[in-house]
């Protein structure tokens, strides 16, 4: 389950390592996410931009971007309707 104001560690090669949950969408109620969620997030801790990559269109991530995320491993166990369980 992930929560609002969570700290999660990002599983792509983005440049960015830790963000910071601010938004879960689903309603305005909604307390909780699990995977497959979307989720909006601002990037904490990232990594110094690359160099010799002027010749592309590459926009390094920056400290307090707002991304637009998915949910794609949790820790707490999730259990679907049909018995199995997904961790």
């Amino acid at each position: 389950m992930l929560f609002k104001e969570t700290a999660c560690t990002v599983a792509d090669n983005s440049g960015a390592l830790w963000v910071k949950l601010f938004h879960l969408y689903g309603g305005w109620r909604r307390r909780s996410s699990s995977v497959g969620n979307f989720l909006k997030a601002s990037a904490r801790v990232v990594l110094p931009p690359k160099r010799g990559f002027h010749k592309y269109k590459y926009k390094p991530v920056r400290r307090g971007f707002i991304y637009k995320c998915v949910a794609v491993r949790i820790n707490h166990q999730d259990k679907r309707p049909d018995g199995s369980i997904l961790h």
